[in-house]
């Protein structure tokens, strides 16, 4: 039940960061298509990998989850090239993901969450970073 409950927290967490690349006015919607693609496409690699280890009561939230942690790398990636900080936060944030992923549903371990922690709190630092200089 707790993991239910930090990844709701997170995917509503994924969607304010979308939602603030969105309210930049800077999208490049015709570039988020393609990206969505690209994107959208490694998301399902994802969790076509994940989800034959994940218990059936949480494959709903574990798809709803990759769809939108895919929407925000994209709208990250969407924004003008300028912006890498934002580009470089949303990619780490997803590789955190996937470390947690990896380490709920197959067995990660500590060398995983060597990785995936850094990751993370290193997108966290980026995501202000590109906030206070944007």
């Amino acid at each position: 039940m707790h993991f239910l409950g930090g990844l709701g927290s997170f995917l509503v967490a994924h969607l304010a960061f979308a939602l603030s690349f969105v309210l930049t006015g800077q999208i490049q919607w015709v570039l988020s298509i393609g990206l969505a693609l690209l994107i959208g496409g490694i998301g399902v690699g994802i969790a076509r990998w994940l989800l034959p280890s994940v218990p059936p009561k949480l494959k709903g939230p574990v798809v709803a989850y990759v769809v939108v942690i895919s929407l925000m790398v994209t709208l990250a990636w969407a924004l003008p090239f300028g912006s890498g900080l934002a580009q470089l936060a949303a990619t780490l944030f997803l590789l955190s993901d996937i470390s947690v992923a990896i380490d709920r549903f197959r067995g990660g371990g500590f060398l995983n969450r060597l990785w995936g922690l850094p990751a993370y709190y290193v997108a966290q630092l980026l995501f202000v970073l590109w906030w206070a200089t944007g």
